[in-house]
This record gives structure tokens, C-alpha cells and sequence, in this order.
């Protein structure tokens, strides 16, 4: 159960995931289980824009006028060649996701349970 958070003078108590708790006589708050998707087109798409990526002359071959050549294209080529998006989202979910709606704003938050003492 999380418990805080008081914008304007008022306390928000957050129930159990998946469960609906009372917080004013005029508002409740619903925590639903998320998980991160993982779409191999989008991945593949981001992969094609990374590696159309069309670079500027460089200025200087330090990092006196930005981020220095050489290091921003070992980080693109990662990204497109070396970052493996599936795997990522994987490790990613095994960790409790939630999210819920409160005042009109999503919150995506990981919501740990205390362990049993």
C-alpha cells in the first residue's frame, strides 16, 4: 500500500493494485498492472532512422563545441546495431509497473509490496 502525497492540503491514500480506494467522498483512484510493450516494427524503424542519421561537418574533434564526434557515433551505432530492445523490455517487466490517473495526469509508477518481517 502507498501512502503520501498531499497536493493542495489534501491527502491521497492509494489502496491495493488493481482495486479501487477511496480518497475524498468525490474522488477515487484505480491502479492498474502495466507492462512495457515492445513493438519489432518500431524497433526496426528506429533502427533505419539511426542509421540514415546525417552528420554534420564536424567543428572541432573535442567536446569544446558539443558532444564530440567520435563518441556520438559509437553511441548510434549501439543503439542501432548493439541495444537489443526485446531483451531490455524483458528485464524491464520483471519489475511491478502500475499505473493510475489522479487529478488528470497519468502516473506510471513501481509499486513494491513490504516484505513480510
Amino acid at each position: 500500500m502507498l501512502i503520501g502525497w498531499r497536493p493542495h492540503r489534501r491527502s491521497i491514500r492509494i489502496g491495493p493494485v488493481g482495486r479501487s480506494c477511496c480518497t475524498t467522498a468525490k474522488e477515487s483512484i484505480m491502479i492498474t498492472p502495466f507492462q512495457i510493450p515492445y513493438d519489432a516494427d518500431q524497433a526496426a524503424d528506429l533502427r533505419g532512422r539511426l542509421a540514415r542519421t546525417r552528420w554534420a561537418d564536424a567543428v572541432t574533434d573535442d567536446w569544446t563545441m558539443g558532444t564530440e564526434r567520435g563518441f556520438l557515433n559509437q553511441l548510434i551505432d549501439f543503439w542501432r546495431d548493439g541495444y537489443d530492445w526485446a531483451q531490455r523490455r524483458d528485464r524491464l517487466n520483471q519489475l511491478p509497473h502500475v499505473r493510475t490517473t489522479v487529478d488528470g495526469h497519468g502516473i506510471h509508477f513501481l509499486h513494491f509490496r513490504r516484505s513480510a518481517q
